[in-house]
């Protein structure tokens, strides 16, 4: 069974959606492994879409719910040495 079923079983339908996960793996472009690169994607970003989608289903059936997704300003204008983190930023900004 997954989070959401187990949540939605133990304690009712999810209301509110919160999306705040964020980790950083500092480096430039050059010195930046593909690795680096999704595993900031993946929790900053993929997440977002992951947890979204798991749960906008039973917001639909019911009419009701919220999501909220937190960014951060280097979404916005960027950060040295923080590619990676700012284009995930950046993509929960166009995501959302």
């Amino acid at each position: 069974m997954g989070l959401v079923e187990t949540v939605t079983k133990d304690f009712g339908p999810i209301d509110v959606l919160i999306s705040n996960a964020g980790i950083t793996i500092d480096k430039t472009p050059r010195n930046m492994s593909p690795d680096q690169w999704e595993k900031v994607i993946g929790v900053d970003l993929s997440s977002v879409f992951d947890c979204s989608r798991a749960v906008i289903g039973q917001m639909l059936e019911r009419g009701y719910g919220r999501i909220i997704n937190i960014s951060s300003v280097v979404g916005q204008k960027g950060n040295f040495g923080q590619t990676n983190y700012a284009a995930a930023k950046a993509g929960i900004i166009g995501f959302t």
